[in-house]
């Protein structure tokens, strides 16, 4: 331990780059879920459709993995860390609720449904996950629904990421009347 604190105050373990950003975003609204869950794989999974023996090579022959990775820097292809957010949520009729947890939760739409719940937006590297909050998230009738998402990573691109995060978002028309 002690040898380990001399090196840090040495400054001998610890190497840190200005590439690694953080990113923040936040809009007015509400998400479409299959939208977001769409747009998480597009940045979290670049390469899904390099083949599987590509990928695979490139796991197994350390030499390969090298290359690819300075290929990567020197290209300076993006590299996300960590996601974070929370987000209001309209399911469609592609996503299943079922009755008891629509009936709870929701408001219908049209054709949607709106989600009291807040979402949870989580992602390490390229393992991703949306779900409801706790019961004590929910939204306020009349609350401003806002969503707010964080990307950490290198070679972040702000505008691309912006404008990906925006397009999740739908208009949603909630009809008080009845």
């Amino acid at each position: 331990l002690q040898e380990q604190q001399q090196k840090q105050q040495q400054g001998g373990t610890h190497k840190h780059t200005a590439a690694i950003t953080s990113l923040a975003f936040q809009h007015e609204g509400s998400v479409s879920l299959s939208k977001l869950n769409a747009w998480l794989a597009e940045i979290l999974w670049p390469q899904q459709d390099e083949s599987n023996q590509v990928l695979t090579a490139l796991l197994h022959d350390s030499t390969k993995k090298e290359q690819f990775n300075e290929h990567q820097k020197k290209k300076q292809i993006m590299q996300i860390y960590r996601i974070k957010g929370v987000v209001s949520v309209v399911h469609d009729s592609n996503h299943f609720l079922d009755d008891k947890e629509r009936q709870r939760y929701t408001i219908q739409t049209g054709q949607e449904w709106l989600d009291q719940r807040r979402y949870i937006v989580q992602a390490v590297h390229d393992l991703w996950e949306v779900h409801p909050g706790s019961d004590n998230l929910l939204f306020e009738s009349g609350e401003k629904r806002v969503g707010k998402i964080v990307v950490i990573g290198k070679y972040l691109p702000r505008d691309r990421l912006d404008q990906g995060f925006r397009s999740c978002f739908v208009e949603t028309v909630v009809d008080t009347s009845e």
